[in-house]
């Protein structure tokens, strides 16, 4: 079964829900974060976060990660990593000066 073909309302109607949830996550998140950073700096926050993060998925997924570790994949995960952090940086910061909601 293809993704293009198409589904009964029920599924469709599961889809936009889906959706809507997406999105309601999605924002809250700048939400929290404009909270966040009026207690932390951005660079200590998104520190914490990533590391947190970065503990939980590497409990999770241990024996992914352990099969496929290599140099390589630690240079270019390094390389995204600190791109990855750049962007989420740049953002937070210009949370600093505006409102979640524009």
């Amino acid at each position: 079964m293809s993704i293009f073909t198409k589904q009964s309302s029920g599924a469709s109607s599961v889809f936009k829900l889906l959706a809507v949830a997406a999105a309601l996550i999605w924002g809250l998140g700048f939400v929290v974060m404009k909270d966040a950073v009026d207690i932390m700096p951005p660079a200590y926050l998104l520190g914490f976060r990533f590391t947190l993060a970065g503990i939980i998925l590497g409990a999770v997924f241990f024996k992914k990660v352990k099969a496929f570790f290599n140099k390589d994949h630690l240079i270019v995960g390094g390389i995204l990593g600190v791109i990855f952090y750049l962007a989420f940086w740049v953002q937070t910061i210009g949370l600093l000066y505006t409102t979640p909601g524009k």
